[in-house]
Order: structure tokens, then sequence, then C-alpha cells
């Protein structure tokens, strides 16, 4: 999903050391290491400045587009593989067609559903996302990610009642869900239920101290609920960990001393 508000607090730790040892390899003369490196850094989002490295992973990409619509053009998992690129480079149209064509091949791939309901959330299209993440959810019933990804769909749309249901069943599966609970207390915040959004965001910080937004969130659900100075305490906490969260800085302003 789109979630940029809190894409420092909790987005996932890449390994500078596979990247760094992925680019190191795509500039090798051996023509397989080439492409398996140069596919790999593609399909892990991974845009070097250099524009010799750019040019190789382009050219590793281009060839093996070709090989896909030549030979292979009947293998789900390679357009799925060749959706999955595209939307790491912004290519959206490029990436639904590659994914609605995995899709025609083989409709019970999960990941594919959920790729191509990001994409149609990303252009608000939120009854066709949402079609998507269940069917993604019927093939996943021991995941917590397509029910997180409907909650956060509905979230964002601004319909907190109909996400609340879906974040519960995320954390009935994953009950240490971090994105779950942090945005599980959104919905309860924006739905009128700040002690519930407390609770929430309180487990969060537990397990997550240095998460400033979380800590953020958490004043306001104590302000919210009442409790100046407990949101004084935790707007501090987000303020000491991150100093330039415009958010934090402002509400405590405003609470004053």
């Amino acid at each position: 999903m789109v979630r940029d508000e809190i894409v420092h607090a909790f987005a996932a730790v890449a390994s500078p050391e596979t990247d760094q040892a992925l680019l190191r390899a795509v500039s090798r003369p051996e023509k397989a290491m080439r492409r398996v490196a140069g596919l790999e850094l593609a399909h892990r989002g991974v845009h070097p400045k250099d524009p010799e490295l750019k040019r190789i992973i382009q050219e590793q990409i281009e060839e093996y587009e070709t090989v896909v619509k030549d030979v292979r053009a009947d293998v789900p998992e390679d357009h799925a593989f060749l959706g999955d690129i595209d939307a790491k480079r912004g290519e959206a149209d490029k990436a639904q067609t590659e994914y609605r064509f995995a899709l025609k091949l083989d409709p019970d791939l999960p990941q594919v559903r959920i790729g191509l309901g990001t994409l149609l959330a990303q252009r608000g299209e939120i009854d066709a996302a949402a079609e998507q993440f269940n069917a993604a959810a019927a093939l996943l019933p021991a995941s917590p990610v397509p029910a997180f990804n409907l909650g956060v769909l509905y979230q964002q749309a601004k319909r907190p009642q109909e996400a609340i249901p879906h974040f519960t069943r995320a954390l009935e599966i994953d009950p240490t869900h971090a994105e779950a609970l942090y945005y599980f207390a959104l919905a309860r915040l924006d739905t009128g239920a700040p002690q519930a959004a407390v609770d929430l965001l309180t487990k969060l910080v537990s397990s997550q101290p240095r998460n400033p937004l979380a800590h953020y969130q958490l004043g306001r659900a104590y302000e919210a609920s009442g409790d100046r100075t407990g949101a004084r305490n935790e707007y501090s906490k987000a303020v000491s960990i991150a100093p330039s969260l415009a958010e934090a800085q402002s509400a405590l302003a405003k609470l004053g001393t």
C-alpha cells in the first residue's frame, strides 16, 4: 500500500551488503551472472546512480522481456516477476498488464493479487482493489497481509469503520504485526475510541520504543482521552527521537508546559 507517512518508521530493512554484492555482480563479464544480478536488482527496486550500471540493468530487463514474450509466454510466474519489476520502476500500466496476464494463466497466485490490488489502490479504485485483496485472503488464510491491506485500503479511503474488522483479523493472525497495530489505532481514533487506540499504541511502542510516529500517535490518543500528561510525555519522546517531526513539535507546543 501507499503509506508515505510511516515509510521511515516501518520500512522493510533491505540488506545493503546484498545490494552491493549484486551491483558488483551486474558488471561482471559472465552474461548469466549479469542477467541474474540485473533482474534481482530491478526486482528489489534498487536504482543505481551510475549510468553504466543503469544501462546494464535495463539491458537485462529488456532481454528478459523478449524471452518471456517469445519463449515463456505461458508461464504465469514470469509475467508476475515482470509485473513486480514494472511496479518497482513506477510503470504502473505495464505492471497491471503483466499481473492481469499472469492471473489469466493462473488465478490462484496470491502475491499477484496483492500486487495488482496495491496498484489499483494507488489509483483510488477501492472496490477493485478490495476484490483482489479478498481473493488473496482466500488463498492465504494464515497470512495477515491481505487483511492488513484491506484495512489500510479502507482507512486511507476515510472509511475507518470498514477498516476495523480487517485490522482485527490481521491481528488475530499475527498479534505482533506492527503496522496493523499502528493503523488499527488510527482507525480507532477516527471512530471515537481513543482508549482503544492507547492500548494498541502502548503495545506497539513496547516493541518499537524508537518509533517516533508511534509515540506521536500515542500522544494524540492520550490527548483525545483527556490525559494531557500522557500526551505531553509521548509528544516529547517523539521529538527526542525525531526532532524534525513537525506534527509532534506542533502538538507539544500547543499543550504547553
